[in-house]
């Protein structure tokens, strides 16, 4: 995994925006290249969200995303592997992922931004 991709367009919510509790985070995202089998999502969350251990993540329809994977790089960062994807996953094509437990900050203050958030090509 050499290569970065670029994103045209990335969102990143809560199901859930109660402070401290345990909610499932929605990735919205528009490609600007084709995404592939095997390519990686790493989005680099506030110190202020926790993370659980053993990371769990789907994707909310199979039409784009077969198959994924994902785990903690750090104590702040996820990687989402995506396994196998349809071959229809193209430039400017709208897809979700969903990464489950994350604990949202306690505080109602303002969170530090997303750190790196890269698509990382496995061609």
């Amino acid at each position: 995994m050499e290569s970065l991709k670029q994103i045209t367009d990335i969102k990143i919510e809560p199901t859930s925006k109660v402070n401290g509790k345990k909610t499932t985070y929605e990735v919205t995202i528009v490609p600007s290249t084709q995404i592939f089998s095997s390519d990686m999502l790493v989005i680099e969350f506030p110190p202020e969200i926790s993370l659980p251990i053993k990371m769990n993540c789907s994707s909310p329809s199979t039409r784009y995303v077969f198959d994924l994977s994902c785990f903690k790089g750090n104590k702040q960062t996820v990687k989402i592997l995506l396994i196998e994807v349809s071959s229809f996953l193209v430039s400017g094509t709208e897809f979700k992922l969903l990464i489950h437990n994350v604990t949202n900050p306690s505080s109602l203050r303002p969170t530090s931004p997303f750190g790196e958030i890269v698509f990382k090509d496995s061609r």
